[in-house]
């Protein structure tokens, strides 16, 4: 009696299991990814479609300087991708053997020097005119009293700002020690290039020089106006990838690379502001930006 008892409850018992193992979705697996602070907003876009096109996974996206991304891998935190925004910090994660196998180059950037727009009464398009500051061409970045502000030297932006500043005043247009005059007008150096866009774009500054991308970013489009920097003075900043040696999900991390370089993640990119993979290659060797 008892076991006729029992039995409707155990075969209820294993007719639940195997529901439960036969519908169960897949099994949710982790990707740890550290991008730099420029990728922000391509990479949140990038992440949930690869999650939508591999279910189960959840990407964990950690946002920095390149630089400092680059000290906390070497300091043991743990990652699966590290996307930089140049070859430097690859460089040295190479050395110390923390790397899995050679970067591989996902997109390119350009440099832009970015001024606080104004708003006026007087306004005839959303309440904004163009900036009314100080800085006005390329040339009055050497101005006194302008206030610019620039990533730190070790931070790839800052670097490339740099570059283009020294290439800018080798121009004899530009005018004696020009590079001296704008260097000596930098306020503030920031741990990342969102710092100096977001000093700019609150009018903390009267100008900065930052990715091309970030001056497309939604929320900072509409509060700065962009001044181009001539081609011949720019430099073609070089993003690359790479699996990280401790990574938990290595397969998981080398789709994620994939990824970014199919069709579809390279679309993405393309519409934040960023530059084809290969853009920069015709002028520098494998795809390394000759500046990073």
């Amino acid at each position: 009696m008892i076991l006729a008892c029992l039995l409707p409850g155990v075969m209820l018992l294993g007719a639940l299991a195997g529901c439960s193992e036969t519908g169960a979705g897949p099994k949710e697996r982790s990707l740890v990814v550290f991008a730099a602070a420029s990728l922000s907003d391509a990479f949140v876009e990038i992440s949930g479609a690869f999650e939508k096109d591999n279910p189960g996974v959840k990407i964990s996206l950690n946002f920095a300087g390149s630089q400092r991304l680059r000290t906390q891998l070497e300091h043991g935190n743990r990652a699966d991708v590290f996307a930089s925004a140049d070859y430097v910090q690859m460089d040295w994660l190479l050395a110390s053997e923390l790397l899995q196998g050679q970067p591989v180059p996902f997109a390119t950037n350009r440099m832009a020097v970015i001024v606080p727009k104004s708003t006026s009464s007087a306004a005839s398009i959303d309440g904004v005119v163009p900036s009314t500051g100080p800085v006005m061409s390329l040339a009055d970045l050497a101005q006194e009293g302008v206030k610019l502000v620039l990533a730190l030297p070790e931070v790839p932006a800052g670097a490339y700002a740099r570059s283009v500043i020294e290439t800018l005043g080798a121009d004899l247009a530009s005018g004696p020690k020009y590079s001296q005059r704008v260097l000596a007008n930098v306020v503030s150096m920031e741990p990342n290039v969102r710092s100096v866009a977001q000093k700019v774009a609150l009018g903390e500054a009267d100008s900065g020089i930052v990715y091309w991308s970030d001056a497309q970013v939604e929320q900072l489009a509409g509060r700065v106006m962009i001044l181009p920097i001539p081609e011949g003075s720019n430099v073609v900043a070089t993003y690359p990838a790479a699996r990280l040696r401790n990574s938990a999900e290595p397969e998981l991390a080398a789709a994620f690379i994939e990824f970014l370089r199919s069709s579809q993640g390279q679309n993405i990119l393309l519409e934040r502001g960023f530059g084809a993979a290969d853009a920069g290659q015709s002028s520098s060797e494998g795809g390394r930006s000759n500046n990073g």
